[in-house]
């Protein structure tokens, strides 16, 4: 038990560091990938300047990510198939009512909508967001997958526990609202997604961590 609370202290200083590595990161972006601050840029061909946290990322928008990821009673259905997983975050609203600052290597898109708003990430990335929004559950995380991880299994380690779900389908809503909700000082959770068995395509993992009013979330593609 001791070595359990040992760790937990050891994260909490990790996710601090974390966190602040994180903000200096933005800073420093290249400006490749900068559009300025508050500019509006739609095109697919250039990045999308939605706010200064988004907009410094190498990201395009992308408005299929409402078909990949519909919002709850949404009627849009799934009519476009990505060829790479995707791992998103989807707001009730605006992404700046929810994302304090990102840091990376997410190329992906971002969908802005007042009521449906979805950042999506194809590779590595850490984002740090605002607790409470996941906690009312108006900030859902989702995974898109391709075809070759249906077989495969996802495995959730909490403060609780671990679970083992297979995957069933190409869209996996991830209990973001019952991980952060849990009782524990110190809030953890490890998601790794792997593939069918008889393919070759990458394990995902996705950590969600928190210890105060802000929570972090690190995305990898092994």
């Amino acid at each position: 038990m001791n070595s359990y609370h040992s760790k937990l202290i050891k994260l909490s200083k990790i996710m601090l560091a974390t966190t602040a590595c994180a903000v200096i990161a933005l800073t420093f972006v290249s400006p490749a990938y900068t559009s300025g601050g508050g500019s509006q840029n739609l095109s697919r061909e250039g990045d999308h300047g939605d706010n200064p946290v988004i907009g410094s990322l190498p990201i395009k928008f992308v408005e299929e990510l409402n078909h990949l990821f519909p919002a709850p009673q949404s009627r849009v259905k799934f009519l476009y198939m990505s060829p790479l997983p995707v791992f998103a975050l989807c707001s009730a609203s605006k992404l700046t009512d929810d994302i304090v600052t990102a840091a990376g290597e997410p190329f992906g898109g971002v969908n802005s909508r007042d009521e449906n708003s979805i950042l999506g990430l194809c590779r590595d990335g850490l984002v740090v967001v605002y607790r409470s929004r996941l906690e009312e559950g108006k900030l859902r995380l989702g995974q898109w997958v391709t075809d070759e991880y249906i077989g495969g299994t996802a495995t959730i380690t909490t403060n609780s526990g671990t679970f083992t779900l297979p995957i069933t389908q190409n869209l996996i809503e991830l209990p973001a609202r019952k991980i952060i909700n849990q009782p524990a000082l110190i809030i953890y959770a490890l998601i790794e997604i792997e593939p069918n068995p008889n393919s070759q395509a990458a394990s995902l993992k996705i950590t969600v961590t928190s210890t105060g009013r802000f929570a972090t979330i690190d995305y990898s593609v092994e």
